[in-house]
């Protein structure tokens, strides 16, 4: 089902000087300078200032340090769960994201989200996320945090920097960002809606072209079949990567297909190449997979540049139909939707990430390019 979108641009008029009005005082207590903080019932504060989740006195006095984040960092999310159990906490810096017990019995790391932002809770179990997973000015995400087990599910992915998010009674989710669209006024943003049924069966994921380039972390896919997630051959990107450890399949594409979704905005013609390694001390052993874009013929990409490309990540990816012709790995592409699938070939061939790239984009093998 897809995700249902109501974009409207709102102008935002400068904001008045708050004025305290008669028999109000400002508050006096000693809340961090600059941090998030969110109320609980019975009158007691919670406050996040990137290092320390702190909760407060209804009077104003210090009742207890709940949880302390690895390293000091700009504050993400702050919210507190539906039964005032736990706060789920987060530091944008660091992308690390907290479950602080209220009773101060201690704190169980959720991953990371990197430049999480705001949230909001749909259940104790369950929390919505808005976060810059990419970095800044490529665009943000809505992710489903597991709040026990720390699982994460992308649900959206949207133009401008992430804002705060709210749902309804009924589950609708309302997400404000600032507006990447251009011209806009100065201050204005962008207010989406979700419904809950959108939010209850998310279509998967798919991965955007930015300024004609498409990366892909090869982990974002769930390891099928004989692909094994590991980590420990330095030089990779992300968080792991798969190597095959299944038999060799020279005949027989389609074993343990991974599924990756992607899109783009210009038509054109696209160049795939993967980020791999092979180690085998032949250079034309166990150094390459099959792979397959929009349902089309499964290839042969292979890696091989003489010994000098064993045992090191390299990005040589050449393409081989059935009748053995090599060619690069060039795909013709509509802007919109398309598939790439990536199946086991040879035993021991490792994957990192992918890219699908214009002629035109400069240094497309830049490790530093966020997916």
């Amino acid at each position: 089902m897809s995700l249902s979108l109501l974009l409207t641009t709102l102008v935002l008029a400068p904001a008045a000087a708050d004025v305290l009005a008669p028999g109000f005082a400002a508050p006096e207590a000693p809340y961090p300078v600059g941090a998030a903080i969110r109320n609980l019932s019975d009158g007691s504060l919670i406050t996040c200032d990137g290092l320390l989740v702190r909760r407060w006195l209804p009077g104003g006095g210090l009742g207890l340090t709940l949880g302390t984040f690895s390293a000091p960092g700009e504050t993400g999310a702050l919210e507190v769960d539906p039964t005032e159990t736990f706060v789920l906490a987060g530091n944008a810096t660091t992308g690390e994201l907290l479950r602080v017990e209220l009773s101060g019995l201690g704190q169980t790391a959720l991953g990371a989200l990197p430049n999480n932002r705001e949230a909001a809770f749909e259940s104790p179990a369950s929390a919505i996320v808005s976060a810059a997973t990419c970095g800044t000015g490529c665009g943000n995400a809505l992710v489903r945090v597991n709040t026990i087990s720390g699982a994460q599910v992308a649900l959206v992915a949207v133009e401008g920097q992430p804002g705060p998010v709210a749902l309804d009674n009924a589950h609708n989710l309302f997400y404000a960002t600032v507006s990447a669209a251009q011209p806009q006024p100065a201050g204005s943003s962008a207010l989406l809606s979700f419904s809950a049924a959108a939010l209850a069966s998310p279509p998967p994921a798919s991965f955007q072209a930015n300024a004609g380039i498409v990366v892909m972390e090869v982990e974002s896919s769930p390891p099928h079949g004989d692909w094994t997630e590991a980590s420990a051959l330095a030089g990779f990107t992300g968080a792991s990567y798969y190597r095959w450890d299944g038999p060799d399949m020279f005949g027989s594409p389609g074993s343990g297909t991974l599924t990756y979704s992607f899109e783009v905005t210009e038509p054109d013609t696209y160049q795939f190449n993967y980020h791999n390694r092979h180690d085998n001390p032949a250079s034309d052993q166990s150094n390459d997979a099959w792979v397959r874009v929009d349902g089309g013929e499964w290839l042969k990409v292979f890696s091989n540049g003489g010994p000098s490309s064993v045992a090191v990540w390299n990005w040589l990816s050449v393409a081989e139909d059935a009748s053995g012709a090599q060619f690069p790995a060039l795909y013709v592409l509509s802007a919109g939707k398309h598939t790439l699938e990536i199946s086991g070939r040879s035993n021991g061939f490792m994957v990192d990430r992918m890219v699908f790239y214009r002629s035109t984009v400069v240094d497309p093998f830049n490790l530093a390019r966020p997916q």
